[in-house]
C-alpha cells in the first residue's frame, strides 16, 4: 500500500508509547500519530510521592538485558538510577523463614539447608524459558510479525510455551522437581512482590517475573515513566485524553479506513485513520469496553514482512517485549519462517492496522458532514449524537467519498501528562541463589 498519513494508538503505557515511536521510525515524520489514553501517560509505570520523596508504584525494576528499554533510555538521554542497597528476607506471616546475609556462600548454604536443590532447579527452568524467549529479538530483526499471541508463543517455544500460558507456575515447577515448600516460601513471595500474584498465575508470565528476581536490575532516574513521556515527545504524538469505545472498518473504493469513536469530558467524537493499533488490555477484567467491526479482525496466519526489517504494527500483536534475559551466544539464527501454530482463537488479537491509503488527496483531510448517525452510536436514531457537537480538524483525505452515515465529531482536548512503575524486595540486588 501507499504511505499512510494518520495513525492511532490506543493506550499510552510503555507498549503504546513504544509502538508510536516505531510507527514513526518505519513511516517517517510525515505520519501523524494520535495516542488515546483515558488515564495518565505511562500506564502501570507510575510514581507516588510520600514526604516529598518519589517512589515507583508500578513496574519498578527493568532487566539488564531488556534491549528495547536500554535503547530508549539511550535515545532519550536518560540515566540509570543509583542502586539502593539492602537485604531480603522471607516472612511467612508469623516469623522470618529465611534472611539474607552479606555473605554469598552463607546464603547458598542456607538455601540448600532449607530447600535442597530446588533453587538450582528453579534457576535452570527460568534460564531455559528465557533462552527461548530471547528469540523474539532475532525474529524482529528478520522482519517477522504475528497476528496473534498463540502464534507468537509457538514461534518462540512451540507447544511448550502455549502450554505454559495455560498451566500455573506451581504446577510447572512441581513437574521439574521444585519442592512445594520452596514454591510456598520463595516463589510465591517473589511473584507477590513483583506482580501481586500467587503461584497460581500462568507459568509463562511467572517465568518472566522470576527471571527479574535472578538478573541484574536497574531503573530510570526520575522514574521509569519518563521513558513513555519521552518517547511520545520524541515522536511528536498528539495525546488525546479520552476513552475509545469502538473501532470500525470503513471501506472507500476498496481502500480501508478505520473509524475510531471516543468520548471524554467534551463529549463524543470520532476520527478516521489509516492504521489503528490497540495497546491496551482487552480481557474481561481489564475494564475495557472497546467494540470492533466484524471486518476489523486480521487474518491469524504469521507472515514475514518485506522492508524495513521490523514492522510490529502490521499485525494484531502491537509492541515488542520490553524485558528479556541474556542472549545465548550459541542460539541459532531464526529459520526462513517462524514455526506455524494452529489458527488462533485468542479474543484480544483485534487490531487491524493497514499501510494502504488512496493515492488521491494526499495533502488534505476533511471531516465527514454532520448530522448522520454512526454505526456504533449509543442509540440507533439520527439524534444519538449531540447535535451541538462542534466539528474539529479534518480527518478524511480529500478525494475519498464521505459515507452518508458518518457521524458528527466532537472537538478533542489534547494534552500530555506523565506517569510510571512496582518494587520488589528482591529487586535491589541479585537473588542469593545466583
Amino acid at each position: 500500500g501507499g504511505q499512510p498519513s494518520l495513525g492511532a494508538v490506543v493506550g499510552a503505557g510503555v507498549g503504546g508509547s513504544a509502538v508510536a515511536h516505531f510507527l514513526q521510525q518505519h513511516f517517517g515524520p510525515r505520519v501523524q500519530i494520535d495516542v488515546f489514553e483515558k488515564g495518565t501517560v505511562g500506564g502501570r509505570l507510575a510514581t507516588i510521592s510520600v514526604n516529598k520523596q518519589h517512589y515507583e508504584s508500578g513496574a519498578a525494576s527493568l532487566h539488564s538485558l531488556s534491549l528495547h528499554m536500554q535503547d530508549f533510555v539511550k535515545q532519550l538521554g536518560l540515566r540509570h538510577r543509583r542502586e539502593v542497597g539492602g537485604r531480603s528476607a522471607i516472612f511467612n506471616g508469623e516469623s522470618l523463614v529465611l534472611e539474607e546475609t552479606d555473605w554469598y556462600l552463607l546464603n547458598l548454604f542456607r538455601l540448600w539447608w532449607h530447600y535442597g536443590i530446588s533453587f538450582l532447579r528453579l534457576q535452570l527452568w527460568v534460564e531455559e524459558v528465557m533462552e527461548k524467549f530471547m528469540r523474539i529479538y532475532k525474529y524482529q530483526a528478520h522482519g517477522y510479525a504475528f497476528s496473534g499471541v498463540e502464534e507468537l508463543l509457538y514461534s518462540l517455544g512451540e507447544a511448550a510455551f502455549i502450554n505454559m500460558s495455560r498451566r500455573s507456575v506451581a504446577e510447572s515447577l512441581l513437574r521439574v522437581g521444585v519442592s512445594q515448600r520452596f514454591i510456598d516460601d520463595v516463589v510465591s513471595a517473589v511473584l507477590r512482590a513483583s506482580y501481586g500474584q500467587s503461584a497460581a498465575m500462568p507459568a509463562f508470565a511467572g517465568a518472566m517475573s522470576l527471571a527479574g528476581a535472578q538478573g541484574s536490575l536497574w531503573s530510570v532516574e526520575g522514574g521509569n515513566k519518563l521513558v513513555c513521556s519521552g518517547l511520545l515527545k520524541l515522536t511528536k504524538a498528539n495525546v488525546i485524553h479520552a476513552t475509545v469505545t469502538s473501532v470500525t472498518l470503513q471501506q472507500t473504493d476498496g481502500k480501508p479506513l478505520y473509524q475510531v469513536w471516543y468520548e471524554n469530558e467534551a463529549g463524543v467524537g470520532s476520527d478516521y485513520y489509516d492504521i489503528v493499533v490497540i495497546a491496551t488490555p482487552l480481557h474481561p477484567d481489564s475494564g475495557s469496553s472497546i467494540t470492533f467491526g466484524a471486518s476489523t479482525r486480521p487474518s491469524p496466519s504469521p507472515k514475514a514482512l518485506s522492508s524495513p526489517p521490523w514492522s510490529p504494527w502490521s499485525t494484531a500483536t502491537s509492541t515488542p517485549p520490553t524485558s528479556a534475559s541474556p542472549t545465548p551466544s550459541s542460539s541459532p539464527s531464526p529459520p526462513s519462517s517462524p514455526p506455524t501454530s494452529p489458527a488462533s482463537s485468542w479474543p484480544w488479537t483485534t487490531s487491524a492496522p493497514s499501510t494502504s491509503r488512496p493515492a488521491s488527496g494526499a495533502g488534505s483531510r476533511r471531516r465527514p458532514p454532520c448530522g448522520g448517525s454512526g454505526p456504533h452510536s449509543p442509540s440507533s436514531g439520527p439524534s444519538s449524537r449531540p447535535s451541538s457537537a462542534p466539528t474539529t480538524r479534518s480527518r478524511r483525505p480529500s478525494g475519498r467519498p464521505t459515507p452518508s452515515t458518518a457521524p458528527t465529531a466532537r472537538s478533542r482536548a489534547s494534552c500530555c501528562t506523565t506517569s510510571s512503575s512496582t518494587s520488589t524486595p528482591w529487586s535491589g540486588r541479585p537473588a542469593p541463589w545466583r
